[in-house]
């Protein structure tokens, strides 16, 4: 939950503006990816204690949210300044 915001304060002690659209697709592709995976945990939950859920769904939202994981840890290391 802190990495957004230790984030902007690194970005912030090197000076780099906030407004670069990596830093700002970024930060998009986070809230995304951790809205799949929080909807994940949720679904998986529900699908362990009740048997009931759509497995088709759970493999689509465990794509986006590991997918949007990977994309950030390319454009942070990519660092396209």
């Amino acid at each position: 939950l802190s990495m957004p915001f230790t984030g902007w304060w690194l970005v912030h002690l090197v000076g780099w503006p906030l407004g670069q659209l990596w830093i700002l697709g970024s930060s998009v592709i986070y809230a995304v990816a951790t809205l799949s995976a929080v909807w994940l945990l949720v679904r998986l939950d529900r699908l362990w204690t009740s048997g009931v859920g759509n497995r088709t769904f759970n493999l689509a939202l465990a794509i986006v949210s590991g997918v949007g994981f990977v994309a950030i840890a390319a454009l942070m290391g990519a660092k396209p300044v």
